[in-house]
């Protein structure tokens, strides 16, 4: 399945990079590639996330990093949609 992101997702993926930028550049990109490479992988595996209380919604928890990626599994269009991702600590 080909991996799209929202809007939504790529600013908050813009913002993990930034906010880690200013600590660490070469975390900052390490972080946001591992990110990534997790999104891809729900490609391959659509259904490895849990499902979320909101409808159709799964969410993947990284096991390196602390961040979940909300997403959906578009069956009709084989697409997986990256709705958010959120750092654990933050409020979903």
């Amino acid at each position: 399945m080909r991996v799209t992101y929202s809007p939504r997702a790529l600013a908050q993926l813009q913002s993990i990079f930034a906010y880690i930028e200013e600590s660490n550049s070469r975390a900052a990109s390490a972080v946001v590639d591992h990110i990534q490479a997790t999104a891809d992988l729900l490609g391959t595996f659509p259904w490895m996330g849990r499902p979320t209380d909101e409808k159709d919604v799964r969410v993947r928890v990284d096991t390196k990093y602390p961040y979940l990626i909300f997403y959906k599994v578009l069956e009709d269009t084989g697409e997986v949609r990256i709705l958010r991702i959120l750092h654990g600590a933050q409020r979903r």
